[in-house]
């Protein structure tokens, strides 16, 4: 809850105080919107966002409930590679049943990122993660290897306090602790889904 709110209020902020103009993939109500902010229909707002991070030039913040579009996924490695900061806010709700499929892609491309251009976590090209709760590695060998993943053994696994069970596995991706040594559970997906680059520009999908 806590991480929701500090990124809401960043969007606040540069909603209203931003050289540039926020691009909004619905109406834009005109008592909302600055000058010439627009609503942006028939546009392909993924190839937008693929110019913007292309030429970042300090950082790159996002905040999802879920990614996964490819280029997007390389885009964002490509420019962390280059030492650009790229921090990601994920949602790591252990999701079962029909979306858990969804779910597990978003997880291999997580680790992607976290792992960076030389596939190795903890090095200088790695793109920051932090979730809600604690994101673990999809332990599935035929998707790791279609994701050219390697075998999670170059990981250790970690057993830790989840809300009040205990869970063992490869601790990918932080989370919010509740207290020093336990985190929070993954409660409702956040559902935000925003992007600010340079601290400057923002695109907004709702």
């Amino acid at each position: 809850m806590i991480l929701i709110i500090i990124f809401n209020i960043i969007l606040y902020f540069f909603q209203f105080f931003s050289i540039n103009p926020s691009i909004f993939n619905k109406r834009a109500l005109p008592k909302y919107a600055l000058p010439g902010n627009k609503a942006n229909y028939h546009v392909n707002l993924e190839e937008r966002l693929l110019i913007r991070i292309h030429h970042a030039k300090e950082s790159i913040d996002l905040t999802v409930y879920k990614i996964n579009l490819p280029k997007i996924v390389d885009a964002l490695i490509d420019q962390a590679a280059k030492g650009i900061t790229v921090r990601i806010i994920a949602d790591a709700k252990n999701v079962y049943g029909k979306y858990e499929e969804r779910y597990n892609i978003m997880k291999l491309y997580i680790e992607k990122m976290i792992r960076g251009k030389d596939e190795i976590i903890g090095t200088e090209d790695d793109i920051h993660v932090l979730c809600d709760s604690p994101m673990f590695a999809v332990a599935d060998k035929a998707l790791r290897n279609d994701f050219n993943l390697p075998n999670i053994d170059d990981l250790s696994k970690r057993t830790v306090q989840i809300g009040q069970h205990f869970i063992k596995g490869v601790m990918i991706a932080d989370g919010e602790k509740k207290s020093k040594n336990a985190y929070y559970t993954p409660n409702d997906q956040m559902h935000n889904k925003f992007v600010i680059i340079d601290n400057k520009w923002v695109l907004v999908c709702i």
